[in-house]
Formats: structure tokens, C-alpha cells, sequence
């Protein structure tokens, strides 16, 4: 696996694995672990990151939209235009 596939997999900026690489920086103690989780079984950490990204992910509100009145069914607005009765 090239570096840029395991930053990507594993949720890693390219350029900070590449600095622990080279020797130019040393991984914190939470990447340590996350390392090691990664060493001794990629398939878990794989699925704990991409449920993270997914709880994380913003999704848009569902419309809503109030109870119709007796009034509005007589005379639709231009607003109701899209909605079927």
C-alpha cells in the first residue's frame, strides 16, 4: 500500500506520515496507539474510522412542513404550488 492510500484509509494528513517517515518528526502518543491498533488489525480500524466519518458527516434537514389549515386547502398559496395535495 503506497503512503497516500494508508493516509487516506486511515484518516492521515500525507505530509504528517511522510515527516514520521523520514525521521523529520515523531508521532504523539494517540497516533502511536492508532499505529498500533493499525498494525495488529487494519480491518478494525478501517471500520472504526469510516463510522466515525459517517457519524460526523452532515446531512441535510429533512422539510417539514405544518399541518394544512381548512383555509389553506380553499386557497392554496403560491408556496403550496409544489406540493400535491
Amino acid at each position: 500500500m503506497s503512503q497516500t492510500e494508508f493516509a487516506h484509509r486511515f484518516g492521515l494528513p500525507l505530509g504528517t506520515l511522510r515527516h514520521w517517515e523520514s525521521g523529520k518528526r515523531r508521532p504523539g502518543a494517540p497516533a502511536i496507539s492508532l499505529l498500533q491498533i493499525i498494525a495488529y488489525n487494519p480491518g478494525v480500524a478501517t471500520r472504526a474510522i469510516s463510522r466515525a466519518r459517517r457519524a460526523t458527516q452532515v446531512r441535510p434537514e429533512p422539510r417539514i412542513r405544518p399541518p394544512i389549515l381548512p383555509i389553506e386547502r380553499e386557497n392554496p398559496t403560491e408556496l403550496d404550488a409544489d406540493i400535491d395535495p
